[in-house]
């Protein structure tokens, strides 16, 4: 019955190879460790680590050992191969028949036969890192005959892939509300990052197989919240910014100079006093909801509010230094706070605004009355 079952992985297989066309255009994204890596593209380590050997194949430029690395380090595969047999990569696909077909997949190995596409006589394989549609998939290889690379393989040209290995398949990521793979449509602020996506306000984290994450639930750093001010007003033009940086901990080369220069100059934030005259806007810092009820409201342009005589928050009394600001927010309906199983809600000022809050608090203020 293995005898069988063998027999007829084999026959479709040859008849896979011998149906699918051999049609698709290659474009190369990036070549090399150092240039992928300046491109955006990430060799998952591989690079440091490809002297060494995997599943027995020889280490170096060498697109076996590449896409077994992968398969151990990214897919969890063992460090045991998975068959036995030797020899190149245009075995993989006969050695590996039965779990071989024409559908590309995540974390799937994209096979080359001998003499097709991109295989040469000893065939070649790649890591599907992307897969755009039935006739579009992202790879990136490593060659012994060449360099490590990113490519992008469209079923329209020469070179389309023989067939694809299902060792352990990764999950494809879905891009939900805002373009975004980890924010679901049934978010509780889904509508609110779909809106600060659109106004260009955040363009959130581009993963290394180029799909984009929120990361609803980090916390804005006061960096970010700079950049999100900064696209919230429009984006003002920053007059010299390079005359004089007010803060001694962010430099011109800070990715956001210009966005924490405008935010100092415009008076939303003083920074903290160090004792000699100058101040630290202290950029890699998360932002706390008490900081983030100063900013918002001094954003408006309008004078510093009167302490309340009534007290919105179980832990805001009119002793703190920002009691002014977060009765404001409260009365602006941009924060309703924390319900308490008894009496008034709680603001928890100290804690750190999460990204997702905040999209929802600065959405908020633009629908302020």
């Amino acid at each position: 019955m293995r005898i069988l079952r063998a027999a007829v992985a084999l026959a479709l297989l040859a008849a896979l190879v011998a149906a699918t066309p051999a049609q698709a255009r290659i474009t190369t994204l990036c070549t090399g460790y150092a240039g992928c890596a300046q491109a955006g593209y990430t060799d998952h380590g591989y690079g440091a680590a490809s002297s060494t050997m995997y599943w027995q194949q020889y280490g170096g430029h060498n697109c076996t050992n590449y896409v077994a690395y992968r398969m151990i380090t990214t897919n969890g595969m063992s460090t045991t191969k998975p068959w036995n047999g030797r020899g190149n990569a245009y075995t993989w696909g006969h050695y590996n028949a039965a779990i071989t077909d024409g559908v590309p997949a995540v974390g799937s190995v994209a096979w080359w036969d001998s003499n097709a596409g991109l295989g040469g006589s000893s065939g070649h394989v790649s890591y599907v890192e992307r897969v755009v549609s039935a006739d579009e998939i992202w790879v990136s290889d490593d060659s012994a005959s060449g360099d490590f690379h990113w490519r992008k393989i469209t079923r329209d040209g020469s070179g389309w892939p023989s067939g694809f290995i299902h060792f352990k398949d990764m999950d494809t990521p879905v891009p939900g509300p805002g373009g975004f793979v980890d924010v679901s449509e049934n978010h509780v602020f889904a509508a609110q990052i779909t809106w600060l996506a659109e106004t260009g306000i955040t363009t959130g984290y581009t993963r290394p197989d180029r799909y984009v994450e929120f990361r609803p639930q980090q916390p804005v750093l006061r960096e970010q919240m700079a950049a999100f001010l900064y696209r919230l007003m429009g984006r003002p033009e920053v007059h010299d910014p390079l005359a004089e940086s007010p803060f001694v901990d962010v430099s011109p080369s800070h990715v956001f100079y210009a966005e924490i220069v405008w935010l100092a100059r415009s008076g939303v934030t003083t920074g903290y006093e160090n004792g000699d005259g100058t101040q630290s806007f202290r950029p890699g810092e998360p932002v706390l909801r008490e900081q983030m009820a100063a900013f918002l409201q001094r954003l408006t342009g309008a004078p510093a509010p009167a302490v309340p005589t009534d007290q919105d928050f179980a832990d805001v009394g009119p002793d703190h230094p920002f009691a002014g600001h977060i009765a404001w927010l409260a009365a602006a309906g941009i924060t309703t706070g924390y319900d308490a199983p008894e009496g008034l809600p709680t603001f928890r000022p100290g804690d750190p605004v999460l990204r997702e809050q905040m999209a929802a608090f600065l959405y908020r203020y633009t629908m302020r009355p």
